[in-house]
């Protein structure tokens, strides 16, 4: 049997997110002048479909109960990012604490980052993100119920047990 360990959405960001989320395509649909169809219409809701269209998902899955985080005895699982990682793929975890104005975040580096990004589009968002971040991926463990620190031991254990054996 495969050892499991899953963690929740914080219920906070649950309830904030979805309200979030409401508002924004309130937002973007009661504002709209006559004519429907027009570039000022366009314009107008463009900014908040596109907040919308980036929280809707998590928000499903917030809703839907699915884990944030899925630890498994092969791969890490991030529901809050949609990807998947082989522990051996991994190169270095490490936590960064968010100060007064950031998130926290787990800050992954993989061993071999073109595994992960094979099509032009995420090479070039990769390549784009690397200016500016020097990790490859990155979880904001403030979306995730209980402790940073203890969920970066357990999330580390799991990857050093793979590491040494």
């Amino acid at each position: 049997m495969e050892a499991k360990t899953q963690f929740k959405f914080n219920p906070f960001f649950v309830i904030l997110l979805s309200l979030l989320t409401f508002f924004f395509l309130y937002k973007s649909f009661a504002n709209l002048p006559q004519p429907l169809v027009s570039w000022a219409s366009f314009f107008i809701c463009l900014p908040s479909l596109l907040i919308a269209y980036f929280i809707l998902p998590m928000t499903f899955k917030m809703i839907f109960n699915i884990p944030s985080i899925i630890l498994t005895d092969d791969c890490l699982n991030s529901n809050i990012g949609g990807y998947s990682i082989e522990w051996t793929d991994i190169a270095s975890i490490e936590l960064y604490n968010g100060g007064y104005r950031s998130f926290a975040k787990l800050a992954i580096n993989l061993k071999d980052p073109d595994k992960y990004f094979n099509t032009p589009l995420k090479k070039f968002l990769y390549k784009t993100k690397q200016l500016v971040v020097v990790n490859d991926k990155s979880i904001f463990l403030d979306f995730v119920s209980g402790q940073n620190e203890e969920i970066f031991a357990l999330i580390k254990a799991y990857w050093t047990k793979e590491v040494e054996d």
